[in-house]
C-alpha cells in the first residue's frame, strides 16, 4: 500500500481521540476504519495552518457522490471527516498543531477532478452532547 504511513502510526493520540468520539456517537464502523487507513497526501489548499489530509485503505477511491461529513469538536481542535459511501477519504483538521506539524512535512496530494455542480453533502455532527447542542440552538 502506498502512502506515508498508517494514520494511527503517524497520529496516535489524535487517532485515539477521534476513535473515541466516533464510538461515543455510535459510529463503530467508521471508527474501525482508523486502524487500516494510510495517509496518502496533505491538503492542496496551501494554507500553512491547515492540517488536513487524504486517507485510503488501498481500495479504489469511491466517487464523491454519497458524501457525508462527520464533524467533531475534540478536546483540541475541530475535525471534519469526508465519508463517501461509508469509507473515510479525507480528514479536515483545524486548530491541531500536533497534526499540522506532521502534515506540513508531507507532499500535497495530486489534483483531482472538480466536484460536479450538483455536489451535495449531508452533515452529521458527532460529539457526545450533539443532540443537546442542536436542540439548544433551535430553541
Amino acid at each position: 500500500m502506498g502512502g506515508y504511513g498508517r494514520l494511527r502510526g503517524l497520529f496516535a493520540d489524535f487517532t485515539a481521540e477521534l476513535a473515541d468520539a466516533l464510538e461515543a456517537f455510535g459510529e463503530p464502523d467508521i471508527a474501525s476504519q482508523l486502524d487500516v487507513l494510510y495517509v496518502t497526501g496533505r491538503c492542496r489548499c496551501g494554507d500553512e495552518d491547515c492540517g488536513s489530509f487524504y486517507v485510503s485503505d488501498g481500495s479504489p477511491r469511491p466517487p464523491r457522490r454519497g458524501l457525508v461529513n462527520y464533524i467533531a469538536n475534540l478536546d483540541t481542535g475541530q475535525i471534519i471527516l469526508d465519508v463517501c459511501f461509508g469509507t473515510i477519504t479525507y480528514v479536515e483538521v483545524f486548530d491541531r498543531p500536533d497534526v499540522n506539524d506532521i502534515t506540513s512535512r508531507l507532499p500535497r496530494a495530486p489534483a483531482q477532478a472538480p466536484r460536479p455542480a450538483r455536489y451535495r453533502a449531508s452533515i452529521r455532527p458527532f460529539w457526545p452532547d450533539a443532540e443537546a447542542r442542536n436542540s439548544n440552538r433551535s430553541s
